[in-house]
């Protein structure tokens, strides 16, 4: 039942992806923030997805992350990690943040985990000022026979409307 948790949180990530919800729309004038993070030090446009997973981990395959403007003062961050086998603790978690003009400043935190699975997926909606850049930063890790790994992504930037 977990793994079809999972799974469906897979499809609904790549569905985002596909309809080409993970792209920012340029500001409106005189909004708050004029231009919006690029590699978060400021700019206009979308970040790339940014991240790392070190290539010798033993437990720890992959993590992977989406964002999704709602169109309701909301934006959901979606989270998928994968263990190369079932692992005794699989989790991510999700650090929302916003950019106020010169840095990213983390609002909220929403945690996912689970036990003796091989895929932990889920997600949240989260509050926003319309006119800011918000972007989510996911924590990808396993715990397995006393060995614990983590990798982080970045979200592209998102304009909330």
């Amino acid at each position: 039942m977990k793994f079809l948790k999972a799974f469906l949180a897979f499809i609904v990530v790549s569905a985002a992806l596909l309809a080409g919800s993970v792209s920012a729309k340029s500001p409106s004038p005189g909004g708050p923030i004029k231009g919006g993070p690029i590699g978060g030090i400021g700019g206009g446009g979308v970040v790339s997805p940014q991240g790392y997973f070190d290539p010798s981990f033993q437990y720890l395959e992959s993590g992977y992350n989406a964002i999704q403007a709602n169109g309701n003062k909301t934006i959901t961050v979606y989270a998928v990690t994968y263990a190369t086998q079932y692992v005794q603790l699989i989790g991510n978690t999700v650090y929302f943040d916003r950019w106020d003009g010169n840095s990213w400043t983390h609002l909220n935190t929403l945690y996912q985990s689970d036990s003796n699975e091989i895929i932990t997926a889920g997600g949240g909606a989260f509050y926003c000022t319309p006119g800011y850049y918000y972007r989510g930063r996911t924590v990808h890790w396993v715990y397995h026979n006393g060995v614990y790994e983590e990798g982080q992504r970045v979200t592209p930037s998102m304009l909330c409307q």
